[in-house]
């Protein structure tokens, strides 16, 4: 922002104004000193004017100076007037530059917020992936959870995954999402049901996975492109069938 100091103008036009009305007043007392000094006759001299011829007179005489002044006056006033002008067009150019400045500050505190924010969720985006994958890794990857109809007809245990997980998170995460898209070729028949000591396990890593999704949804970019690769919208999907056919399953036992 530019700091304008407003200096005023050094104008002497005023002087002479100034000395026209000195001169003018020393001639006026010089007559008026004269005046008292006893005339030889009345004609051409000031002792003999009446009173109201004195009025007249002196109405006459400093009708000059008072135009003079008047004028003066009218002058001060414009000059005054156009300082005030200039100041406020220097005020309303230095608020101007601080609106100017406080709006960019405003934008600038604005950008660093939404980088802060998207920052935040990108960080909650890993966290979710990371709950997942503790919750596959530990509970589900090598466990038995699933029930479902064999070939023969019977129900039977099954491993969705089978082994050891990978060592990584992302490819945990994605050899999980795939063996749910495999489930019939793996031998398993509808309808396919979780065990129950393992439901909570499953109601957990649907709950952070769907929360991954609605973030990564949310700031769009390398975590809406990660989330697509590991396979996150269709292992949702994947696990809310499950997990209803499960609990169609139990209510209708229940009946």
């Amino acid at each position: 922002m530019s700091e304008t100091n407003i200096k005023p103008s050094k104008s002497y036009w005023w002087v002479l104004p100034l000395l026209f009305s000195i001169a003018w007043l020393i001639i006026g007392v010089g007559l008026g000193f004269l005046a008292h000094k006893p005339p030889t006759n009345c004609e051409g001299t000031f002792s003999c004017l009446t009173l109201d011829e004195w009025g007249t007179y002196l109405s006459g005489a400093f009708a000059p100076l008072a135009f003079i002044w008047l004028v003066l006056s009218v002058r001060i006033q414009s000059s005054e007037l156009k300082a005030q002008q200039q100041e406020l067009r220097e005020s309303r150019k230095v608020m101007k530059e601080q609106a100017d400045f406080i709006g960019t500050q405003t934008r600038i505190l604005e950008a660093q917020e939404k980088a802060r924010e998207r920052d935040r969720k990108v960080s909650e985006f890993q966290d979710c992936l990371s709950a997942l994958y503790g919750v596959i890794r530990v509970r589900l990857f090598s466990s038995v959870f699933l029930i479902g109809a064999t070939s023969s007809g019977g129900d039977g245990e099954f491993n969705l995954s089978g082994g050891q997980p990978p060592p990584t998170r992302d490819e945990c995460i994605s050899a999980f999402a795939r063996s749910f898209g495999n489930i019939v070729g793996k031998g398993m028949r509808e309808p396919i049901r979780i065990k129950p000591d393992f439901i909570g396990s499953v109601e957990e890593a649907l709950t952070v996975a769907r929360a991954a999704v609605v973030i990564a949804e949310l700031i769009g970019g390398l975590p809406k492109y990660e989330a697509s690769r590991l396979g996150l919208e269709q292992l949702i999907s994947d696990l809310e069938r499950i997990l209803q056919t499960t609990a169609e399953l139990v209510e209708g036992r229940k009946v």
